[in-house]
């Protein structure tokens, strides 16, 4: 159990809230233990959320959440297994209007969804990590003129793989695909629609020589066009190299 008072300092005076949590958790043999937890915590806006001059708000309310969640982690030999269901309501939900382009207060807002993920160590050289989360994100303020959160996917997959080729050699894939998130229109009428789905895969390799470790990144390395928000479109391929030196 925890329990705590976050605290913000405004022109117009000082402001707080409580938080809390309670986590629970019981092991129901040596390879598997089940959770659960219930927490209440409180989002601050930040300096830029409040007074930047474009999109600023300095009226913004603290977000509050409540949150449930029960789960279960299960690990034999080189297999991890891991598993959460959760449920959070939301008050004051903090985000920018797509239609003003100013941030604001969203009444309240409901998020309920899985969580799963997997840990396999193929052998002492080679890592793999899969996660999938299903997200129902929904608007449920008085009113709403739509009940789905806008930028926020309802189906996300990743997989992280790592070779340690040797002791000064290592290399590295991530893939991640994003699916089923909706934008509101910037201009027109109200009306929302779906950001197209994409799939993003990006390598490294890193070698270590005494004190020096060289590095390089391929970031999106298909050349996928895709975008996280609405009419603004990502980098492409992207090559990096680094190098850091130990003292």
């Amino acid at each position: 159990f925890g329990a705590g008072w976050v605290q913000q300092r405004r022109d117009s005076g000082t402001e707080g809230e409580p938080i809390a949590s309670l986590a629970l958790s019981q092991a129901l043999s040596p390879a598997t233990t089940v959770r659960a937890s219930v927490g209440r915590r409180v989002r601050m806006p930040s300096i830029v959320q409040l007074h930047d001059p474009t999109t600023g708000m300095p009226t913004l309310k603290p977000e509050r959440a409540n949150t449930i969640e029960a789960g279960a982690d299960w690990q034999q030999g080189p297999l991890a297994l891991h598993g959460t269901v959760f449920h959070t309501k939301l008050r004051d939900l903090i985000r920018r209007d797509d239609f003003t382009d100013r941030m604001g207060n969203l009444d309240c807002a409901r998020m309920r969804g899985v969580e799963l993920s997997a840990s396999w160590q193929a052998s002492r050289q080679l890592w793999l990590q899969p996660a999938y989360t299903f997200l129902d994100a929904k608007d449920c303020s008085s009113g709403a003129m739509f009940d789905k959160l806008t930028y926020r996917p309802k189906h996300k997959l990743s997989a992280d793989l790592r070779w340690q080729a040797s002791a000064a050699v290592a290399f590295g894939a991530s893939m991640v695909h994003v699916r089923d998130q909706v934008h509101e229109s910037r201009s027109g009428p109200p009306r929302q629609a779906e950001l197209p789905s994409y799939t993003l895969v990006n390598l490294n390799a890193h070698w270590r020589l005494k004190q020096w470790q060289l590095s390089a990144f391929v970031d999106n390395a298909f050349d996928r066009d895709y975008s996280t928000s609405y009419g603004f479109p990502q980098a492409g391929r992207t090559v990096s190299v680094r190098a850091t030196m130990d003292f």
